[in-house]
């Protein structure tokens, strides 16, 4: 009932969607680096939906004015009403996301003008559930804890996102219960990323690339790897070097590649 809203590349056939996707790839090639090339194979995705192992809603208020979860039109500032959730992520994550709603709406004072967004993530590997709350009226109080979720989600984060920004970041962390990381099996690595962190949407499609990384890399001296968040691409490649350095800016992503060195037993 959303699908112009959360990818307008839906409302075409997969393999046309494939076609279209080769073809943008290519001319991206021709107009920014004057090379022309072939792509021989463009991958498919296995799954169409419930891959997704992150969804981020915003909040309107319905027609009784009860808050209720939503996206944004493209284009422009008004909010579409989602009713049954996002067919991208899993029905745990809509439910988790539908839970807090209800919560919410059972909290006085709390409106949806001054909700700024949620994030849900799901580790595809054990399916535990993180949640972070993002709010832009400094004076909203609220009162969520995990053991008010019914099991539902296993951390969940409230934080004050100040109004200045357009995107939901964290000004200041407000609550914080449960577990502060999602963990995933890629290959043949574990690894774990923080609540605020950047990962990959699509696990089997990542893997897919991985796999063609290491086949593609060479044995060598020293590997670096640039933005490297909590270190899934440089781990993968650690029996490939002798010398293996991440490059990061973010500090939650430092630090979970400083534990996932250690879960993984990478010297």
């Amino acid at each position: 009932d959303h699908y112009l809203i959360c990818s307008p590349w839906q409302s075409i056939p997969y393999d046309d969607q494939i076609k279209f996707k080769r073809n943008i790839l290519t001319e991206a090639y021709q107009d920014n680096a004057n090379v022309k090339i072939k792509i021989n194979n463009f991958y498919q995705s296995k799954e169409k939906f419930g891959y997704r192992t992150k969804l981020e809603f915003s909040f309107t208020e319905d027609k009784f004015g009860k808050i209720v979860l939503a996206f944004h039109k493209r284009g422009i500032s008004n909010e579409y009403e989602i009713i049954s959730g996002c067919k991208l992520g899993s029905e745990k994550m809509t439910l988790a996301a539908q839970k807090i709603t209800e919560r919410l709406n059972a909290m006085p004072g709390i409106v949806a003008k001054g909700l700024k967004g949620l994030v849900i993530r799901e580790s595809k590997t054990n399916h535990k559930i993180i949640a972070l709350l993002f709010y832009k009226f400094k004076e909203l109080k609220f009162d969520i804890k995990l053991s008010d979720l019914d099991g539902m989600v296993d951390g969940i984060f409230i934080a004050y996102s100040t109004i200045k920004s357009p995107v939901s970041t964290i000004t200041e962390l407000k609550y914080a219960d449960g577990s502060e990381f999602v963990e995933e099996k890629i290959l043949n690595t574990n690894i774990r990323y923080p609540y605020d962190g950047f990962f990959f949407y699509n696990i089997p499609m990542f893997e897919l690339a991985l796999n063609k990384i290491i086949d593609n890399t060479n044995a060598s001296n020293k590997i670096v790897e640039i933005y490297s968040g909590s270190g899934s691409i440089g781990f993968s490649l650690a029996n490939r070097t002798k010398k293996l350095i991440g490059i990061e800016i973010v500090p939650s992503a430092v630090k979970y590649a400083g534990i996932n060195k250690k879960i993984n037993k990478i010297n």
